[in-house]
């Protein structure tokens, strides 16, 4: 293998982390915590609604 496959690799392995990085970047800001001032209380009993619909099912 020359040094063209492991910077391929590389390539490769970086393209998946910024992937993943945006990813979990759009699953954050989509959260319902985000979407109401941080702190009050409906922002914490939609956490906790969306918690027990995940473990629902």
């Amino acid at each position: 293998m020359g040094p063209c496959s492991a910077e391929g690799a590389r390539s490769y392995r970086n393209a998946v982390i910024r992937w993943g990085g945006s990813s979990l970047s759009r699953r954050i800001a989509g959260h319902p915590y985000w979407q109401t001032a941080a702190g009050t209380p409906a922002a914490r009993m939609a956490l906790k609604e969306l918690a027990r619909a995940k473990a629902q099912s």
